[in-house]
């Protein structure tokens, strides 16, 4: 995925060690790749309004994998 960043928070006597994954910018991104239909539902969400359930499905399937969605969805 890439860089990581090393975060500490110190609380009352514990401290918490988290990895992130560092900031990217646009550039790394290879949004050539990016579906004509996955695109269509980004702009529905983000700048056009009235985005369905299956617009924010998609986007959130393109953020954090198909998979992913699919798994959290069939936990209800």
């Amino acid at each position: 995925m890439g860089l990581t960043k090393h975060i500490v928070e110190r609380k009352a006597g514990v401290c918490i060690h988290r990895e992130v994954p560092e900031v990217r910018s646009a550039e790394q991104f290879l949004t050539c790749k990016v579906s004509s239909d996955t695109r269509t539902a980004f702009r529905n969400v983000c700048v056009n309004g009235g985005a369905g359930p299956e617009d924010y499905r998609r986007c959130f399937s393109a953020l954090l994998g198909k998979d992913v969605v699919d798994e959290i969805l069939l936990e209800s």
